[in-house]
């Protein structure tokens, strides 16, 4: 057994032989590399500490209330406090940049301290003894900080590494870190052999810190019988102020429909994931009583395996599929509380159960040591689980469906619904089965609560043009896309804020960025008839105008919600009457029209409810705008005045409903392409009859997330965003419905 413990320092040493790591291969940050280092270690150092000293004050919390703020992911934590200071909410500018991030993991953390004191067993005698001695409050505190530096001081590390390491909610908050800089540069193409060569060096860093964070032995917990309160449940009160202000959005039927299938897969299978952590304490456990110096090397080894950046631990474990990658993310957590199980035994009961136990028993411990173990190692790999969105995207392969990844969307794209109904059997379980079960058995049913999914390969496809990276004909991310009819050229805009003009074959001719993407990148464009080019410049509040030259010529809108301005507009449209329509989203949820020269004339279907409407098109046969309302699932067909005439689908899986819609197109026929970004697949749509024709993804195509269609003549092309780049589709491989 003694082998698992070198398990991760060859996968993290293995590259070690492939040179030095270089910068020079990263994206240009927004800000200079000392500001995001420096801000990342501040916020990291800030919550860790401080997640250690209140899980110190609060460790004689109920056993529910811990559960309930510990199965709170920093991501969701983070996302109730921005949305909160969102716009049009009630605390709208309230948060300085960076403090979500510090006061989610703070939150998150001290729960896990807490976890970390109970898994470790302990006895109650020094605390007893300064409590009987007058001690006051601030003293005990004390006391029982000095008692229990290494379960603290794993407790507040984890939480200092997660807090730097959280791409997503360092990304919710609007204030990139070092992480996200990773990220951006396997969005920018950069390959894994590059980014791998920094592991070792991570590695070699961080495995004498962990170690040196470990070597101590027989410190004491204080751990009293009476019940403690509840103060931690504090730490809910962002959620259900989140989920208050968005109640509207609150569709159980439509979650059902559109993400139901994906609960039962991914429940059975991170339960075994669970299982591993659980089997992973339970060696870390049987080492610390045989090779205490071997389980101390697992944790420092296993640790180092999960502190990598999760753009960077993607590189390291290669294509191993999904429920092992996570797996391998989160054992350390396993491994710790095995490990100071063992080393924070009492001396005494130690010796009783060595006298006592048989031969096998003597190895693995008694009942209960080894239910805590399998339990509380289960437990805590859950919590930290639950907060892996970045590595469960990089990991699935194309034709997974976890639904860690509709989160991930769910939380850029403003669909609250989706979160918080994701995140309710979750909770109602935590809560329900630490109620009715003993303490000491809560940890091993609880972990069978663990989601993954496995991954998938892909067959040759459709052509391709584009793919992952920066240079001219590349793409990061791939968000909105439009055809030029005069000249047959393709316009895209990705996430680094570029547009690019490609000649129908993918040859790159033209590239320029946006003034500026400190707040965000655009999501939408639009090709007019002369050659014009609108850019929804989403975060930035505005609708940027260029010359078909990439000359800016002008730009309209400011961030407000009064008539000509925007919150977050995302497409643009040219109606017959040589009006413009801008949707918009994030508190207006409207589309506005506008005159030729920009000035504001009204609000199209003024008392229609929008749900983020995301695409327009308009229609010539049928002088018709037409709609795509994304966490609606539906189409709006509005007359030329802005009437709304009728609304076309639903939430659902089946053709003619829609999980996510996204981009529209016209055909050379007539027919209307709607890109289902949650549906991964292309849906062709008959105004005239209803009838509906679908291309959707499979092993052959591994289409992920497309977010816009267009089409060249008879040539239909799907912007498959997940993969960076353009699939050209004949339309023959479109089937009409059963």
């Amino acid at each position: 057994m003694r082998w698992l413990a070198l398990v991760p320092l060859v996968l993290c040493l293995w590259p070690l032989g492939s040179g030095l790591p270089s910068w020079d291969a990263f994206p240009t940050p927004l800000e200079s590399w000392p500001v995001v280092g420096a801000r990342t270690i501040a916020v990291a150092a800030a919550s860790g500490l401080a997640a250690g000293a209140l899980g110190g004050i609060l460790a004689r919390s109920r056993l529910w209330t811990v559960l309930l703020v510990a199965a709170l992911p920093p991501w969701l934590l983070t996302w109730s406090l921005a949305a909160l200071d969102g716009p049009s909410s009630v605390l709208e500018g309230f948060f300085p940049a960076g403090v979500p991030v510090l006061l989610a993991h703070t939150v998150s953390g001290t729960a896990l301290c807490v976890i970390f004191l109970w898994g470790a067993g302990s006895h109650a005698s020094a605390f007893e003894a300064a409590r009987l001695s007058g001690a006051g409050p601030l003293q005990r505190w004390w006391m029982r900080m000095q008692l229990s530096k290494l379960p603290l001081t794993l407790g507040g590390g984890i939480t200092a590494a997660r807090s730097a390491l959280d791409t997503t909610s360092w990304d919710l908050s609007r204030w990139p870190g070092l992480a996200n800089e990773f990220r951006a540069a396997l969005d920018a193409g950069v390959p894994y052999e590059e980014l791998s060569v920094f592991a070792p060096w991570f590695a070699l860093v961080l495995l004498p810190l962990i170690w040196c964070a470990t070597d101590r032995q027989h410190w004491q917990v204080e751990r009293e019988e009476r019940s403690g309160g509840c103060w931690l449940l504090l730490a809910t009160l962002p959620v259900l102020g989140a989920a208050l202000s968005f109640a509207g959005d609150l569709r159980l039927t439509d979650f059902l429909l559109l993400h139901g299938r994906q609960l039962g897969p991914d429940a059975f299978r991170l339960a075994l994931v669970g299982v591993g952590a659980g089997g992973v304490a339970l060696v870390a456990r049987v080492l610390s009583d045989a090779f205490p110096r071997w389980s101390q090397c697992g944790v420092a080894a296993w640790g180092v395996l999960y502190f990598l950046p999760p753009p960077l631990f993607v590189t390291v474990v290669g294509d191993v599929g999904l429920m092992v990658g996570l797996l391998l993310r989160v054992a350390f957590v396993g491994w710790a509380v095995g490990y100071l199980s063992g080393l924070m035994e009492d001396p005494t009961q130690r010796e009783a159960r060595h006298l006592e136990a048989a031969a096998t028993q003597r190895r693995f411990g008694m009942g209960l040591p080894r239910l805590r173990v399998l339990g509380f190692g289960g437990l805590a790999a859950m919590m930290l689980a639950l907060g892996e969105l970045t590595v469960t995207a990089r990991l699935a392969q194309p034709g997974d469906d976890p639904l860690a990844v509709s989160l991930l969307s769910a939380l850029h794209y403003q669909r609250p619904g989706v979160i918080l109904l994701a995140m309710v059997p979750l909770l109602v379980a935590t809560v329900s089965v630490s109620m009715l079960i003993p303490r000491q058995f809560s940890g091993i049913l609880l972990a069978l609560l663990l989601v993954s999914c496995d991954g998938r390969s892909t067959e040759e496809g459709p052509s391709v043009i584009g793919g992952n990276g920066l240079r001219p004909g590349r793409f990061a991310y791939p968000r909105a896309m439009d055809i030029d009819e005069r000249t047959k050229t393709i316009l895209v805009v990705d996430k680094r804020a570029r547009i690019q003009r490609l000649a129908a074959d993918g040859t790159p001719l033209q590239e320029w960025s946006t003034p500026t993407r400190k707040n965000g990148n655009p999501t939408g464009i639009f090709v007019d008839q002369d050659g014009t080019i609108f850019v929804a410049d989403t975060h930035e509040h505005r609708v940027l105008v260029y010359e078909p030259d990439g000359t800016l010529r002008a730009s309209f809108g400011q961030y407000g919600e009064t008539l000509g301005e925007f919150i977050y507009p995302t497409d643009i449209a040219r109606d017959g009457q040589g009006r413009l329509w801008v949707s918009e989203y994030g508190g207006n949820d409207r589309i506005q029209v506008f005159a030729d020269d920009y000035s504001p004339l009204f609000v199209a279907a003024e008392d229609q409810v929008f749900r983020r409407p995301q695409s327009l098109l308009w229609c010539p046969q049928h002088n018709v705008m037409l709609v795509s309302e994304a966490n609606g699932h539906q189409l709006h067909v509005l007359s030329s005045n802005g009437q709304l005439l009728r609304s076309i689908g639903g939430p659902g899986h089946q053709i003619g409903q829609f999980s996510y819609p996204y981009g529209l197109a016209l055909t050379a026929e007539g027919h209307v392409l709607v890109a289902e970004f949650g549906g991964c697949r292309i849906q062709q749509l008959s105004l005239d009859t209803d009838s509906f024709r679908t291309w959707s993804a499979d092993e052959s195509n591994g289409l992920r997330y497309p977010w816009a269609v267009g089409c060249i003549d008879q040539r239909i092309l799907v912007l498959d965003s997940g993969n960076h780049r353009i699939l050209d589709v004949e339309p023959s491989e479109f089937r009409a419905a059963p």
